[in-house]
Order: structure tokens, then C-alpha cells, then sequence
């Protein structure tokens, strides 16, 4: 994997070959070998502009494929 390209954009590849997966922050995490910490932060941009979605549940916050990238898969 490609650890020069944003932790965004990974997540929005992944979200685009695998658009009913959800993650949650210990999920993305370990996968990508990035603080957990600094999830939300990074994932504002996408989640505002709808490319990745977050899903409250408590306790858990998942993460998977935002509105505009399910339309742009034809999957809405």
C-alpha cells in the first residue's frame, strides 16, 4: 500500500470497492498503522463534502461509503 497518499483517500478507494464495509476508528487504525487519534480530524473534509460517512451508534462510530460516493458508484 501506498503510505505517501492521505489516509482520505485510501479510505475512500477502499469505501469504493467495498461500499457496504464500515469501519470504526480502532478498525481504520490498525489497518492503515495511523493514530486513532487523529481520524476525525482528518476524515472532516471527506465527511463534510459527503465522499465518506459517519455512522453514530453508540457506543461505536463506524465509518464507510458518504452519499456522493455511493451516487458516483451508481449504488443511489
Amino acid at each position: 500500500m501506498n503510505h505517501a497518499r492521505p489516509l482520505s483517500t485510501r479510505l475512500i478507494v477502499l469505501f469504493a470497492t467495498s461500499p457496504s464495509l464500515r469501519l470504526t476508528s480502532d478498525e481504520i487504525a490498525r489497518k492503515f498503522s495511523v493514530n486513532k487519534r487523529y481520524i476525525c480530524t482528518t476524515l472532516r473534509y471527506p465527511i463534510k463534502n459527503g465522499w465518506i460517512a459517519k455512522y453514530q451508534s453508540q457506543p461505536r462510530i463506524e465509518y464507510g461509503a458518504g452519499p456522493l460516493l455511493l451516487e458516483e458508484l451508481g449504488e443511489i
